[in-house]
């Protein structure tokens, strides 16, 4: 006899199942659930591969009745089998083999599906539906137990119930790690017991009723292991090919560069204790820290830094920060503690690039297992990281910067619900929720022990336009769609007033920002005017992007469809998984919100996105246009102030003239950090400075 459910929790995407059995050739073999991919009920006799198959074929896009072909497929002798399968969007299917007798059934409800084998009733399967469905806003673990229960009473207590098992994966109410519990570690064991599922029933209800911070089920942290939740999953551990701020976020704690940025955003010494350069500004010497180590004991030397650099430059690295350093010629170790470079232009924020994200120093002996088993020499050292979950790092013993870091170690939680993370910050799951969503500043503006620690930045979100496919490949489609947006109200609808309009990644507070341009109320004739000269007198149909993960470039969108309509732009918002975006949005789609965190210099804010040659470009608007690639390349060469003010406010008179894409605003950045925190600062860099951070008990 068996009984299970595999359900979703559509308010949180959470995802979990549970099974109860007599037979001890199922049990918790059954049940498997994965973050952000699905949940499957494999009741399949003894073996345990056809769980972990279905995750993996739900991961790779496989449909649910297709994912049920394949586990029939993989298990052609067999007709004791039941399969039943939930992909993170609440589609579902199940398959019941002929030999699954007297009593069997399936059940299919709103975001969940139940399966059941010699079993009293065929009523039973429906019976679980029906109690999961009956509280939509209950714990995905309560709804699941509830199914139990409901199952249990409908006739499913038919032999003596010797194994029941519960797996939920990314919930609210437990710390953020997939919870597995399970009565029969040893089934032949607990068969003896004669252990019954109300015990094991009454167990989790207890549980679920407690705080997650008491939560029995909880792995225990270090007393100093500070906890920060982000929203999206790691796709990349190799510094050089990290692409978006959760990995930063990461790549700031475990690596350092040449240089770094302080939070009031001036350039620092880091790994190089000093720079000179020559009179014309083409060769560059660093004077390397002594003594410094990796975190796999070996010592910094000069050499490391020119692997460093030659591997970034190497196309085959595929490192977006090789347009960062196109300038360089040659770089040689002079002796173990220099680094020369010659330039092949004069290049005054030369030593301001080593500071940003993909340019951290690694070392030249372990630089192929970077992806697996990352080395650097930051203040935390790599410990383990599951994809989708969590990355866990610990104190670096051997930092370079005497007395730090102060915290044992750093938890970063992924919890891709904006709902989860707010609720782990209010119950004190967490200690630090980065990247605070703006509509949840005034939740917490009177708090008691969370507060808010906020920063201007440079950072800018945007509706991207892509060049070179129809229509936006005419630049006065692009004008059209310009005249129709008003950038202030933007800052309202998706930042809730935390940030300010911007005509390019140049936010108005800097001193280079172009103050004789002026944000123009929306112009509809202009807009229609332009469109019917480009051959849409009645505008045109388009789709568009957005990361559905991303609330707030979600509201960018909406927005912009709202405003574009009156002109007869008509477009469809299509959310996907910011995930995808690398691979199936960015440089391909005709129009997509996306946006960027602020870059140490306004070079490197300005070059690899507008220059026609630059690497952000091609992943983005594939923009050319010549005065543009003039002035960038001129700015680069020049170290006088007045000359390169001049050059971009004429840079971006040129970029609002053409509009490569819309750049909407430029953002705040927002923590939401418990008060048991002490020495934490935001930074307009948008990663977590954690070095000189403790916990009070």
């Amino acid at each position: 006899m068996t009984f299970s459910l595999a359900g979703r929790c559509a308010r949180t995407g959470m995802l979990g199942a549970v099974v109860t059995t007599s037979s001890i050739a199922v049990g918790s073999r059954c049940p498997f659930a994965a973050a952000g991919i699905g949940a499957a009920l494999t009741q399949n006799m003894t073996d345990p591969r056809l769980g972990p198959l279905a995750l993996d074929l739900l991961k790779r896009g496989f449909s649910t009745p297709n994912v049920i072909e394949a586990l029939k497929a993989a298990t052609p002798r067999s007709d004791w089998r039941q399969f039943a399968i939930i992909d993170r969007d609440g589609r579902t299917a199940s398959f019941t083999g002929a030999n699954c007798k007297p009593e069997i059934g399936d059940a299919h409800g709103r975001d969940c599906v139940a399966i059941g084998n010699i079993v009293r009733s065929a009523e039973v399967p429906a019976a679980m539906v029906r109690a999961f469905e009956a509280d939509p806003k209950a714990h995905l673990a309560a709804r699941l137990i509830a199914a139990l229960k409901a199952g249990d009473e409908a006739g499913g207590e038919f032999k003596p119930l010797v194994s029941t098992a519960l797996i939920v994966a990314h919930r609210e109410a437990f710390p953020y790690v997939d919870l597995r519990v399970d009565s029969d570690p040893d089934p032949i064991a607990e068969h003896q017991k004669g252990i019954h599922m109300r015990r094991l029933i009454l167990t989790l209800t207890l549980a679920i009723g407690v705080s997650a911070a008491a939560a029995a089920t909880a792995p225990s942290l270090a007393q100093g292991t500070l906890r920060a939740a982000v929203g999206t999953t790691l796709n990349q551990l190799d510094p050089a090919k990290t692409t978006i701020g959760d990995e930063y976020i990461y790549v700031h704690l475990v690596f350092n560069g040449l240089s770094r940025i302080a939070p009031d955003m001036t350039v620092k010494p880091d790994l190089a204790e000093s720079w000179t350069a020559s009179e014309d500004l083409k060769t560059w010497t660093f004077k390397l820290r002594s003594g410094v180590k990796f975190h796999h004991g070996r010592t910094l030397d000069s050499e490391d830094v020119v692997s460093t650099v030659k591997r970034i430059l190497d196309p085959a690295t595929g490192s977006r920060a090789r347009t960062s350093l196109t300038m360089v010629d040659s770089v040689e170790g002079i002796d173990p503690l220099t680094v020369q470079f010659k330039l092949n232009i004069p290049y005054a924020g030369f030593a301001d690039i080593f500071a940003d994200r993909q340019l951290r120093i690694v070392t030249k002996d372990k630089a192929g297992e970077l992806s697996t088993q990352p080395i650097g020499t930051g203040p935390f050292m790599f410990k383990s990281w599951s994809p989708g979950d969590r990355m866990e790092l610990v104190k670096n013993p051997d930092y370079f910067e005497e007395g730090m870091p102060k915290l044992d170690g750093v938890t970063l939680l992924v919890i891709p619900e904006a709902a989860a993370r707010i609720a782990a910050l209010e119950s004190g799951s967490i200690d630090i929720l980065w990247n605070l969503p703006y509509e949840s500043v005034d939740k917490f503006k009177n708090s008691s022990t969370i507060r808010l620690d906020s920063v201007a930045t440079p950072t800018w979100d945007g509706v991207i336009l892509n060049n070179e496919r129809p229509p936006f490949n005419d630049v006065r489609v692009r004008q059209a769609l310009a005249a129709t947006i008003d950038k202030e109200a933007l800052v309202e609808l998706a930042l809730f007033g935390q940030g300010e309009p911007t005509f390019s990644p140049i936010p108005p507070s800097h001193p280079y920002f172009n103050k004789t341009l002026k944000f123009n109320p929306p112009d509809i004739a202009k807009a229609k005017k332009l469109l019917a000269e480009a051959g849409f007198p009645n505008g045109f149909d388009v789709p568009m992007q957005v990361p559905q993960e991303r609330e707030q470039r979600v509201r960018v969108g909406v927005a912009v469809r709202d405003m574009a309509r009156a002109a007869g732009i008509r477009i469809n918002v299509e959310r996907v998984p910011f995930a995808s975006y690398a691979a199936n949005v960015a440089g391909k789609a005709q129009m997509f919100v996306d946006g960027y965190f602020a870059r140490p210099t306004i070079d490197a804010a300005l070059y690899p996105f507008y220059h026609s040659t630059g690497s952000w470009n091609r992943q983005l608007w594939l923009y050319k246009e010549p005065r543009i690639d003039q002035i960038l390349d001129e700015a680069r060469k020049t170290n006088d102030e007045a000359t390169r003010k001049a050059l971009f406010e004429k840079f971006q008179a040129v970029a609002d003239e053409t509009v490569p894409s819309i750049i909407a605003y430029s953002a705040a950045h927002v923590n939401g950090v418990s008060k048991k925190v002490e020495g934490f600062p935001s930074t307009p860099m948008l990663w977590l400075e954690l070095k000189d951070v403790s916990l009070k008990p």
